[in-house]
């Protein structure tokens, strides 16, 4: 079993805070396109996985084991950003989000740059020069790419789960004011695949859209859990005395 696995099946046990016993609750695990068992489509990185988790969503209300207003979205690296990027439905209770990014395109510009910085140390000294266009090149790169991509597959590349918040409210606008579900934030601070500023980001957009004239106290303000000695791999085997609650 992954560490990833098990600290989900964790969480899961731990669901009598918010009022369902853990021997009662129903776990749903499933692939995302593009990874594990899923086909093998082209993953979009997060946009046209919205459609992924609201089938699952829809799987597990069929569930004769399922408590009405009692389901937790649990997600890990794209799978949290997917979770912020989808509306949450009314009987979502709670969102667990662990290392989220908030931007896609900073995260892989930053492995594109990663990637033709390492590829350039076995450059010649006199080539060294041209590593100060990567930053230029990663740029220029991902401009091309979203425009091939969304011709391609028909929708964005660039996922922006740190304006979740704003669209959220923007669909809501004129509606029945609606009571959004409290986000759990989880990240480590030694993260260096997904930064935790990203963390910060999506909490910075959360507080800057906590209310609204039309519709005040919707939308409560994450808590953020920083895991002080965690790297991306090991967040699920954090103990008391490694993180910080802010």
């Amino acid at each position: 079993m992954s560490g990833h696995l098990r600290w989900i099946i964790g969480v899961a046990a731990g669901v009598g805070t918010i009022g369902v016993a853990a021997s009662s609750s129903l776990l749903l695990l499933f692939d995302f396109r593009g990874h594990g068992e899923s086909e093998s489509v082209a993953t979009s990185g997060g946009n046209a996985e919205i459609r992924d988790l609201e089938a699952a969503l829809n799987v597990v209300r069929q569930q004769p084991e399922t408590l009405p207003g009692k389901i937790i979205i649990h997600g890990f690296s794209m799978g949290a950003s997917v979770a912020l990027l989808t509306d949450p439905p009314s009987d979502v209770a709670a969102i667990v989000l662990d290392s989220p990014y908030a931007r896609l395109d900073e995260i892989l510009q930053s492995i594109m740059h990663w990637q033709l910085t390492r590829s350039s140390r076995s450059w010649k000294p006199f080539l060294h020069p041209l590593r100060y266009g990567f930053h230029t090149l990663t740029q220029a790169t991902f401009v091309v790419s979203t425009v091939i991509f969304r011709m391609r597959f028909g929708h964005a590349l660039n996922a922006r789960p740190d304006t979740s918040f704003k669209r959220w409210q923007a669909r809501s606008k004129g509606l029945t004011p609606k009571s959004y579900p409290p986000i759990l934030l989880i990240h480590g601070m030694k993260d260096s695949s997904i930064p935790i500023t990203h963390a910060h980001k999506i909490a910075t957009q959360a507080q800057a859209h906590k209310t609204s004239p039309w519709k005040p106290t919707s939308l409560r303000m994450p808590t953020i859990v920083e895991l002080t000695a965690m790297t991306r791999n090991n967040t699920f085997n954090y103990c008391d005395n490694s993180y910080r609650t802010i």
